[in-house]
């Protein structure tokens, strides 16, 4: 799932693929980004049996355009999967009685299309459905017949298969399709959202030349699975980046006259986790969403509701930056509370570089280079000091960028610095503040 772009599962992922796995009938309500299409496609994939070809599952969409997006999802699934691609298609709006033929005569693993659509190749007697596994319904919108149709074609299927059924309401036709299903169980909105963690908003004060440097140890200290810095223009996201290269964070940008290719090599990259940064304009993140994002930093103010809170599946945490001025023209204009703030100190900006430094030693080193300087270490640094060495380097890296570790015992954990004349509210269980350097005093 994270070569796909989700980060970790999304919350109705976490409810239902399980259930999917254990074999059950469900009845779901959805709405909006919710990662339902990977929620059954994986499952599908991971499920197909090999062996005689034919048709082992069936999507039926609201429309033709349903179909495709769903027919790209389970293509960009397949492509990631070791071993032999599934043979995934999906019915148009209209006949196309050879080029349709003529896939449906190749037997495919996976057909995907409206009822209407599946009903008129039955009728033509293209479709062979002994080898069926699952059936997903996914019903964007009601539409008129869609239930008549469905129990037309479920009277041609085995008797012994799985139904999922994803829809925005379950209403009276949804209801009335229950007669097609086996002891199903039934998620409303409600039941997979308590699992949902609230999205935490905060505001740091701070003028405008502070912002490289704020970015910079924000970006260290959060420690985020997936950061996107949102700013206004090319130039400054360009300044940005270099702040953060300085820092050592493994940053991209991305602005929206950028060559179309370029950009989606640098959205692949973060969506993968292969760069966890990046940095990018309003309008660029605008024009294709990021689900896969976990934090959200607005180093300049946002223009609108959404694009101060980016689609994303996974979203944990949106910290904005800018005057005090500005903090009251978020909560007038965008009619978002974000709560007041502060910069994460020395010592935590310091703990999230050693945490950046391990992760590129996991993730991108080359294992036997590595090697090559830990035995130049062994070599020529007494054991007693060689923890003498990695803090002098250190000190040389991230002191030379203003970093200097606090004369104090480290606290415990991060915790919330309040804005001045404010008392920290009791714990409400939103996400935690940005990282900063002082305990909040205990609730009342």
């Amino acid at each position: 799932m994270r070569k796909a772009g989700y980060a970790r599962p999304t919350p109705l992922q976490r409810k239902v693929v399980p259930l999917i796995y254990a074999g059950r009938d469900l009845v779901v309500e959805v709405e909006g980004d919710t990662g339902r299409t990977a929620a059954f496609i994986l499952p599908i994939l991971v499920r197909l049996r090999r062996g005689r070809a034919g048709i082992k599952a069936v999507v039926a969409t609201s429309s033709a355009e349903d179909s495709r997006k769903v027919e790209r999802e389970f293509q960009r699934f397949s492509r990631l999967q070791a071993g032999r691609s599934a043979f995934v298609f999906a019915l148009g709006a209209e006949e196309r009685d050879r080029g349709e033929h003529r896939s449906l005569s190749k037997q495919p693993d996976v057909l995907i299309g409206t009822p209407s659509r599946i009903i008129d190749h039955i009728r033509r007697g293209n479709l062979d459905f002994s080898l069926l596994q699952s059936v997903v319904i996914d019903r964007q919108e009601p539409e008129p017949g869609f239930a008549d149709d469905l129990k037309f074609i479920f009277s041609k299927l085995p008797t012994r298969k799985q139904v999922l059924l994803f829809s925005r309401a379950l209403g009276p036709e949804a209801d009335g399709l229950l007669e097609l299903f086996h002891r199903p169980v039934h998620l409303s909105l409600a039941d997979w959202r308590q699992s949902e963690e609230q999205v935490g908003e905060w505001f740091i004060e701070i003028a405008q030349a502070e912002k490289p440097r704020a970015v910079g140890a924000l970006a260290l200290a959060e420690g985020a699975g997936a950061l996107l810095v949102q700013v206004s223009g090319k130039e400054f996201a360009q300044k940005l980046g270099r702040e953060l290269a300085a820092r050592g964070v493994q940053a991209q940008v991305l602005w929206e006259a950028m060559r179309e290719a370029e950009q989606e090599r640098i959205r692949g990259e973060f969506a993968e986790g292969r760069r966890p940064v990046l940095v990018s304009t309003f309008e660029a993140v605008r024009r294709h969403s990021l689900r896969s994002v976990t934090h959200v930093l607005n180093a300049d103010p946002p223009p609108t509701p959404e694009t101060y809170r980016p689609t994303s599946v996974v979203l944990e945490k949106i910290i904005s930056l800018g005057t005090a001025a500005q903090h009251q023209q978020l909560q007038e204009k965008l009619k978002v509370k974000p709560e007041k703030t502060s910069l994460p100190d020395d010592e935590q900006v310091l703990a999230g570089a050693i945490g950046e430094i391990l992760r590129r030693v996991k993730s991108d080193e080359d294992p036997a280079e590595l090697a090559r300087y830990l035995r130049l270490l062994r070599r020529h640094a007494p054991l007693g000091r060689r923890a003498e060495v990695a803090a002098y380097l250190l000190k040389q890296v991230y002191g030379a960028l203003g970093a200097q570790p606090a004369a104090r015992k480290p606290q415990a954990g991060p915790g919330l610095r309040p804005a001045a004349g404010r008392t920290p509210a009791p714990a409400t269980g939103r996400t935690p503040a940005p990282a900063t350097g002082r305990t909040p005093a205990p609730a009342t």
